[in-house]
């Protein structure tokens, strides 16, 4: 079959031809067997006239743009919501963005680490929205940081203030900001920041804005140029920029535009009278309508609540030594603004005293004398009659009766020896009929023993303890309960986390864990079991510390330069006491002495008169007063067995259980008549060989009186050896269980026995038993094969290098 316009050889089944696109003869009834006639111009005009004109079937030109038509009649595109999200414009849903906290350090907010936390917030949270929501998340979650009482704010990773976008004015939404972030939401965080470290740490940039030229004139610098103070006609350096319009009249218009929040005070003299009006900027800028008088108009950068709590500062802070005399004259004047600080610094040339005296001419101005000036002001100079500083200072009229029972229990206390006192203490407290068992590591010993405190009640504790070793089968009648309570005053003694200071002088550390754990309170407690079931006392406090400890307050506290515990504020009295000329003591004591402020002494000027009570009241601060908590939580452990009480009788008498005193120091002497000799009975030849035994250990005690006995000690995990020097409180140790002698003294005495039957065997020491056997031979005979023997068994032994 042919096509009838082109010719074209088609199929029988195509209803168009594939060449020219006209109708298969098929269709038009053409016969397929129809021979076609010549091609010519005027046939294909004609063809094409007859086609166009008259034709039902569409050309193929035709049938595409019908196609074209129907497939985008057809077509649905994505449509709007697909763009939406692409460019981060949807606003349904929840997702997960990042909560951390922050905390002012002191000299930057800092993030907490490990607190960050994912929450799932609407993407068209607003900022306080997102306070709320971080706020719940981590009051569930973190519940030692976050508090009920305390006020927050929320803050951006760099500590500033979520406000308003970062990059426009707009009200701050947070999938606006992620647009303008550029970063998924899940890598978006935002910090919970109590409002009071924001409002401190945003005071560290305060600065002046505004000044005033020599006609009176309000007038504006631009950006890093140097200004005039308001108040004193001195250049500043300012770092912001504003623009104010003056006029000649009595009004006056202000235009500012400012980097941060500002607020201008106007303070207008007309008449004598004086008037202060604040202005708070809206959003970058601000506009303020005063009356003046001219040559008499003030203005002065402060800083104002933003939403609430939140300080704005004025200025970026200014230089390292500007700031550290200003953090000064605050410290004096607390009730003094930081506006009027920082002038009277600007009118001085930043000299502090002349500061100081202007403030105090300011605050002061009625009073012609330096008595009636410091009268205008509260100064912490005396502390003895403070109450909250006292233990029963103050009693009431009608406590008279009780006061006179106590003095006469006090008369007839005083008659008694204290380790009388104690052993009444303890058979009327202490329970007999059963007992406390504590198994713990020689290693671990604090760590296990409160474990074991934390299940008992304090009726529990009323018992007799018995103590077990982990791995040592021991059976407990005394020794290895003395034992566990040396290792415990040992641990505390060379710890430095609940005490500080030097050996045999500690005082308590500041170490809230410990306070908030209330190990204080456990410690305090086995220091009464321990001195009531006779092992050894906590005799490593320092003179100050046991004063408070067995008087309760703190004007009977004698103190000293040498008990302060931190070696720089020690160094610091002892300029201080050196200093002698009333001149330089006044300018070191006043201006270039801020732990003062920290121990509450706020006075403006320090004279050569306050020298005395100026070193007493920093030494009391440094070495009680800040760890005063600590020290009533100890002091509270005391109760137990009633031995507060009981110590609080015979201060004097019991302060040898709780410091190193001439009384509790062992002698050669006090040791050797401690031990009583089981001899043989006299004549007989085993006596003549055990007396010279018995002087050889006479003999040891005085050389290792005077430092003579030393040995090695070798550490297995270094492969190295140490020198130690013997005490008398070892061989106590190696015996007893105990270095000191127990305040009720030893039950039963320590005896020395002698073993004739088994000579070979190493001499034996039984802590239960308190007794020294030594074996009778030609060993100990010899005094230097005595001294050998004797100090190698100290040192093989389990206790030694623990206690």
């Amino acid at each position: 079959m042919f096509c009838p316009l082109c010719g074209n050889r088609i199929s029988e089944n195509h209803k168009f031809c594939y060449k020219c696109g006209n109708p298969s003869p098929g269709d038009t009834g053409c016969s397929s067997k129809a021979i076609p006639k010549p091609h010519s111009p005027d046939s294909d005009d004609k063809l094409k006239s007859k086609g166009t004109g008259s034709s039902s079937t569409p050309t193929f030109e035709a049938f595409q743009a019908t196609k074209r038509k129907e497939r985008a009649s057809n077509f649905r595109p994505k449509g709007n919501t697909a763009k939406r999200k692409k460019n981060g414009d949807d606003t349904s849903g929840e997702v997960a963005i990042n909560f951390g906290i922050m905390f002012y350090d002191g000299n930057q907010l800092k993030p907490q680490r490990s607190a960050n936390l994912s929450v799932k917030v609407p993407k068209v949270s607003t900022k306080d929205e997102l306070l709320a929501t971080g706020l719940a998340k981590h009051k569930a979650h973190s519940k030692n940081l976050i508090k009920d009482n305390i006020k927050y704010v929320l803050l951006y990773p760099d500590g500033s203030l979520v406000d308003k976008l970062r990059e426009s004015d707009e009200r701050f939404v947070l999938y606006k900001y992620k647009n303008e972030y550029g970063k998924a939401y899940q890598r978006i965080n935002f910090y919970i920041c109590p409002s009071h470290d924001y409002d401190e740490h945003t005071l560290n940039g305060l600065g002046d804005l505004w000044v005033e030229s020599d006609e009176g004139d309000i007038e504006a610098v631009n950006s890093d140029t140097e200004i005039v103070d308001l108040a004193c006609n001195r250049k500043q350096i300012r770092r912001t920029s504003s623009t104010v319009t003056t006029a000649d009249n009595l009004s006056t218009s202000l235009t500012v535009s400012n980097p941060v929040n500002t607020a201008i005070n106007v303070t207008t003299e007309q008449s004598g009278a004086c008037s202060t009006v604040t202005a708070t900027p809206h959003n970058l800028s601000a506009s303020l309508n005063v009356s003046t008088n001219p040559g008499s108009t003030t203005l002065e950068g402060t800083t104002i609540l933003h939403h609430g709590s939140t300080l704005s500062t004025v200025s970026n802070t200014l230089d390292e030594n500007i700031n550290s005399l200003y953090e000064s004259i605050t410290e004096m004047f607390p009730q003094c603004s930081p506006s009027h600080a920082r002038n009277a610094l600007l009118a001085t040339d930043n000299n502090l005293e002349a500061a100081v005296n202007l403030i105090i001419s300011d605050q002061a101005p009625s009073s012609t004398t330096t008595q009636e000036i410091y009268a205008s002001f509260e100064f912490c100079n005396d502390i003895t009659n403070d109450p909250d500083f006292t233990y029963n200072n103050n009693p009431r009229e009608d406590e008279t009766a009780q006061h006179s029972v106590a003095d006469e229990i006090n008369s007839t206390a005083d008659n008694l020896q204290l380790c009388d006192l104690l052993i009444q203490q303890r058979n009327q407290k202490l329970r007999t009929d059963s007992s406390l068992r504590i198994k713990v590591r020689r290693s671990h010993v604090w760590e296990d023993v409160k474990v074991k405190l934390n299940k008992c009640s304090e009726e529990d504790l009323e018992q007799g303890i018995r103590v077990q070793y982990v791995g040592e089968p021991a059976v407990d009648t005394g020794g290895p309960k003395r034992e566990l309570f040396s290792l415990l005053h040992k641990h505390m003694n060379d710890s430095n986390s609940m005490f500080a200071g030097e050996s045999n002088s500690k005082c308590f550390s500041n170490n809230v864990i410990a306070l908030e754990q209330q190990d204080y309170l456990k410690y305090g407690r086995l220091c009464a079991m321990s001195i009531i079931q006779g092992a050894a006392s906590p005799s490593f406090f320092a003179s100050p510390v046991v004063d408070y400890i067995l008087h309760g307050c703190v004007e009977k506290v004698t103190i000293s330069v040498e008990d302060v515990p931190n070696a720089k504020v020690r160094q610091k009295l002892e300029e201080l006491q050196r200093t002698s000329d009333p001149e330089d003591f006044k300018q070191l004591a006043s201006f270039n002495c801020s732990m003062r402020f920290k121990a509450g002494y706020t006075k403006p000027i320090v004279t050569i008169e306050d020298k005395a009570s100026l070193i007493r009241y920093i030494c009391l601060h440094y070495t009680l007063l800040y760890s005063l908590p600590h020290m009533e939580q100890f002091i509270n452990g005391l109760k137990l067995y009633g031995l507060l009480e009981v110590i609080r009788q015979v201060p004097e008498k019991a302060r040898v259980l709780f410091q190193v005193c001439e009384e509790s120091r062992l002698t050669a002497e006090i040791v050797d008549e401690l031990f009583e000799v089981q001899f043989s009975p006299e004549g007989s030849n085993k006596r003549q060989q055990e007396e010279a035994i018995a002087f050889h250990f006479t003999t040891l005690m005085e050389d290792i009186e005077i430092g003579a006995i030393k040995g090695q000690v070798f550490d297995f995990s270094t492969e190295s050896s140490t020198e130690v020097v013997f005490s008398l409180g070892d061989i106590l140790q190696f015996v007893t269980a105990s270095p000191s002698i127990p305040a009720v003294g030893y039950q039963p005495r320590p005896v020395i026995a002698f073993n004739h039957l088994d000579t070979g065997r190493k001499l034996q020491a039984n802590t239960c038993a308190n007794k020294l056997l030594l074996p009778v031979n030609d060993l100990l005979l010899n005094y230097d094969s005595f001294k050998e023997e004797i100090t190698s068994c100290i040192l093989m032994s389990p206790g030694f290098g623990n206690v």
